[in-house]
C-alpha cells in the first residue's frame, strides 16, 4: 500500500458484535414446509408416470402365432401389410391354429381414483386451493376469503416465527 487512503472504504461499521446474519425459521423444527406433503407429490408422480409408461407399452401390439404356415416373421409381416391376411397350417379337428392378440388391460379407473385422491390430499395437507377446482367463480368476497382461510392460518403461523428475526 502507498501508506495513505484513497477514496471510501466498503466496510460497514456496526455494533452487533457478530456477523449480522439473521435466520428466518419456517417453524420450530426449522424444516421446510414441503416435508409435510412431499410423499404425496412423489406418489402422484409415480402413479402418473407408471400410467404413461403403461400406455406406451400397450401401443405395441403382440401377436401370438400358432402353427404359422409361412417361412419367416418377415414374410408374416409382409403378408399382413400387403394382403391383409396370413396363412395358417391346420392340423385337423381340435387344432388351435391361428393368430391371437396379446392384450394388456390397464386399470384406468383405479388409477384415476388414486390420482384424484392424491391430488386432493396434496392441496389439503398443503393448506392451499387447487386452481383447477376453483368452481366458485360467482362467489362473494366472504366465500372466497373462507376458501383461503387455511392458507391464511399457515401464513400467520409462519409470521410468528419470523417476528423474532424481524425484531432482531
Amino acid at each position: 500500500s502507498a501508506g495513505y487512503e484513497t477514496g471510501q472504504s466498503n466496510t460497514l461499521k456496526h455494533n452487533f458484535g457478530r456477523v449480522p446474519f439473521i435466520e428466518f425459521p419456517k417453524n420450530k423444527y426449522r424444516l421446510p414446509e414441503l416435508n409435510k406433503y412431499k410423499g404425496l407429490i412423489d406418489a402422484y408422480d409415480d402413479i402418473y408416470n407408471g400410467f404413461i409408461n403403461d400406455l406406451d407399452d400397450v401401443q405395441t401390439v403382440i401377436l401370438v402365432l400358432t402353427n404359422y404356415g409361412g417361412a419367416s416373421l418377415e414374410q408374416f409381416m409382409n403378408d399382413l401389410r400387403e394382403y391383409k391376411s396370413i396363412k395358417i397350417n391346420n392340423a385337423g379337428n381340435g387344432d388351435n391354429s391361428g393368430v391371437d392378440k396379446l392384450q394388456i388391460d390397464i386399470p384406468v379407473e383405479a388409477r384415476d381414483d388414486a390420482l384424484k385422491t392424491t391430488r386432493e390430499n396434496i392441496f389439503l395437507f398443503g393448506q392451499g386451493i387447487d386452481p383447477a377446482n376453483f368452481e366458485s367463480s360467482n362467489a362473494s368476497g366472504v366465500a372466497i376469503k373462507m376458501l383461503y382461510s387455511h392458507l391464511e392460518l399457515k401464513a400467520a403461523k409462519t409470521q410468528t416465527y419470523f417476528e423474532h428475526a424481524i425484531n432482531e
